[in-house]
C-alpha cells in the first residue's frame, strides 16, 4: 500500500492492484455458477407432488378446457370443481351428465377411506355472468 496525501493533508492508504476485487469476483461467480447448477440437476426433484395431483390430471383429460381443482376439506371427504362452457343452472341434463362422468372417474381412482364427494360445476349464464351448480355423492368403495 502507497500512502497518498489527499487535499486536506491527511493521509489515504490505496491498494494499486484491485487483485482482491478479481478474486472476490471469481469467488461469488462460482458460486452463482455452482448454485444455479444445483437448481437445475435437483430442482425437478425438489417439487412436491400433491395427494390429489394424479386425479387432477385424470379429470383434465376427461373434460378437457375444464380447469379441475381437487381439494381434500376433510379426511374422508373430496371436492371437484370444474368450468363448463355451459350455464350449469339452465342446462340441467348436461349438468347431471357432467356429475355423473366426474363421480365415475373419481370412484375408478384409489379413493381408499372417501366417504363423500362435491362436485361443483362453475358456468357462464346467457348475460355473460357466472354461475354455480354443485352436487354431493356418497362414495361406496373403490372401482378398482
Amino acid at each position: 500500500m502507497v500512502p497518498v496525501t489527499n487535499g486536506d493533508g491527511m493521509e489515504d492508504e490505496r491498494q494499486r492492484s484491485p487483485l482482491y476485487k478479481v478474486i472476490g469476483f471469481a469467488c461469488a461467480g462460482l458460486i452463482v455458477a455452482l448454485a444455479a447448477g444445483l437448481v437445475v440437476v435437483y430442482g425437478p426433484s425438489l417439487r412436491q407432488a400433491t395427494p390429489t395431483e394424479g386425479l387432477t390430471r385424470t379429470l383434465a383429460e376427461h373434460f378437457p378446457g375444464s380447469a379441475p381443482e381437487v381439494t381434500r376439506p376433510g379426511p374422508d371427504s373430496l371436492r371437484v370443481v370444474l368450468k363448463v362452457s355451459f350455464d350449469p343452472t339452465v342446462d340441467a341434463e348436461q349438468a347431471q351428465d357432467v356429475f355423473q362422468r366426474t363421480r365415475e372417474v373419481v370412484r375408478a381412482q384409489e379413493t381408499e377411506g372417501l366417504h363423500s364427494l362435491e362436485v361443483e360445476l362453475q358456468g357462464v349464464s346467457l348475460d355473460g355472468g357466472a354461475t354455480t351448480a354443485s352436487r354431493s355423492f356418497e362414495v361406496t368403495g373403490t372401482a378398482k
